[in-house]
């Protein structure tokens, strides 16, 4: 099997070279590395064409300054290979990452992507690794769109005929285009497989776009937007299991604001049984309803499971500084921090606790956290 990797690039001087090198030195070759310039005025240009003095299989396109979507599907059109190999211009990849997905191939899976780390500017670690799951299908769909565990495009290798035959990135999607491929693969009945070692390195700093929470925000919108409530409700019907409905569908009528639906939802989950997952959706209803002391029951009832879920320990700080128990307020911001470093809610919501802001100024926290948070500007 042979693998074309795509690298697209907008002023990226302090770590192209890295990038490239980082897949010259596979311990399974690629056929070619195709760097599209997205139109930079750095050195970026100088640092890779002085690489291809040193690397026939290195090429260098130019394209006006159109985004990554334009650049990725630039690549794609000049790439020779069945496979492509998705790699952003300022992270990089393990030295065994194309033996090991190779390796992996098979005629059920169109695209595979692996566990990824989190570095800074300077290639230090910033968190713990970051999982992922296999996505399969229609389930697949709905699993990403709920908590998209593929972080990035970066780093993920794909069939060529299948990318080619859902037409690439919609470039007209500019913060969450990566995702929206994903959804379509998973839509038109492709898997996704995931591998769980760390082969991918995302780098995290202030000029990426990844990096700002706000554009994260807008680019899970203009999904929600694109797959609505009434698309997204069947695809659960046909491909959930019916113990797990009633997550699913809670989870999505809160996020569409469809809260008289979510209640009655919430009402008729089973007790009995219910998740860490139900509680916490179930106590966001409450929240809406401004029903806090049955929202503070179930936060306290997840705790005693879970003393570590951090969304529970913010959403509940939150309702002991209404009730001016500021000293165990700041505990629960102090403690959801101390669990989560990066926490971006608790610690402006600690911040606004100590400067006695007002109650508007608190932030619910309305998903429950990932294992390992990613980090934002």
């Amino acid at each position: 099997m042979e693998v074309s990797v795509i690298i697209p690039v907008f002023n990226a001087e302090d770590y192209i070279q890295e990038t490239i090198e980082s897949v010259l030195n596979q311990t399974k070759k690629c056929k070619e590395i195709i760097v599209i310039d997205d139109g930079s005025i750095d050195n970026t240009v100088d640092i890779v064409k002085e690489l291809q003095e040193k690397t026939k299989y290195l090429f260098l396109y130019s394209q006006k300054n159109s985004g990554a979507s334009a650049a990725r599907n630039l690549g794609v059109t000049k790439a020779k290979s069945d496979w492509l190999l998705f790699l952003d211009a300022d992270d990089k990849c393990d030295s065994k990452l194309l033996e090991i997905y190779l390796a992996g191939l098979s005629k059920e899976f169109s695209a595979i992507y692996s566990q990824f780390q989190q570095i800074n500017s300077e290639g230090v670690k910033l968190t713990g690794l970051n999982t992922g799951k296999t996505l399969k299908g229609g389930k697949g769909f709905l699993e990403m769109i709920k908590r998209n565990p593929i972080i990035s495009p970066s780093g993920s290798l794909v069939r060529k005929s299948v990318f080619l035959k859902l037409k690439g990135f919609d470039e007209s999607i500019i913060y969450a285009e990566d995702v929206d491929f994903w959804l379509r693969l998973l839509l038109s009945g492709e898997n996704i497989k995931y591998i769980n070692l760390p082969l991918t390195y995302i780098r995290r700093h202030s000029n990426n776009l990844t990096s700002n929470i706000g554009t994260s925000d807008t680019g899970e919108k203009t999904l929600l937007r694109k797959y609505d409530y009434h698309f997204i409700k069947e695809s659960i019907e046909n491909n959930v299991a019916s113990k797990e409905k009633a997550n699913y569908l809670l989870d999505f009528q809160i996020r569409f604001n469809r809260w008289n639906e979510a209640k009655n939802t919430a009402e008729n989950l089973n007790n009995e049984n219910i998740s860490i997952s139900e509680l916490f959706l179930k106590a966001l209803v409450e929240l809406h309803f401004k029903n806090y002391c049955e929202a503070e029951e179930l936060y306290i009832n997840i705790l005693k499971v879970n003393p570590k879920h951090g969304a529970s320990l913010n959403n509940l700080g939150i309702i002991q500084a209404q009730k001016n128990n500021y000293e165990m307020a700041q505990e629960l911001f102090e403690t959801a921090i101390d669990y989560n470093p990066g926490y971006f809610d608790a610690k402006q919501n600690l911040m606004n606790l100590k400067e006695f802001n007002s109650e508007q100024e608190y932030k619910f926290t309305l998903r429950e956290l990932r294992e390992n948070l990613l980090q934002y500007k």
